[in-house]
């Protein structure tokens, strides 16, 4: 994050990204906001594509994906940049899985191309909001990455 430009905000936010969504919803958003500040929480509730309290209550994968890309579209590039970083974390883990003999997307709820699309969704929308190649070349070879490793799964069909 710090490479792409980021401040401390952007950081504490992008490591707290998934504490809303996973654990709590509003109620961990008003824990975060307490401990760090109005504008890591901020970056907490625009990096979370649900913010119920329990979790098993969220929208379908593909509506909640839909309309994060929607958000992110009007979200400033620091928000952006939040959220790219967590992309690019979340692409390499995938791709190492992938290449590790790991078949990641039985956890999913998307199917790997859903995925990919997701992801080459938000790279479109970081380099349509101007963030850091810093972020934007990672996830470009990330997605590639995923498509790769994906493409030559063996037995894939059989699955």
């Amino acid at each position: 994050m710090l490479e792409a430009d980021g401040d401390e905000d952007m950081v504490i936010g992008g490591l707290l990204h998934d504490a809303a969504e996973d654990q709590g919803g509003e109620l961990r958003l008003h824990d975060i906001e307490a401990r760090f500040g109005p504008t890591v929480a901020g970056y907490v509730r625009s990096c979370s594509d649900s913010l119920v309290e329990d979790s098993k209550q969220k929208a379908p994968w593909p509506e909640r994906k839909r309309d994060y890309l929607a958000h992110l579209a009007q979200a400033d590039v620091k928000t952006v940049t939040v959220s790219m970083a967590d992309k690019v974390h979340n692409a390499r883990s995938i791709i190492t899985d992938l290449h590790n003999g790991i078949w990641v997307f039985d956890k999913f709820k998307a199917s790997p191309e859903d995925t990919i699309w997701y992801y080459a969704a938000c790279l479109e929308v970081a380099r349509s909001k101007g963030v850091s190649r810093a972020l934007v070349t990672p996830l470009e070879r990330a997605i590639q990455g995923m498509r790769d490793e994906v493409a030559a799964w063996p037995d894939r069909d059989a699955r």
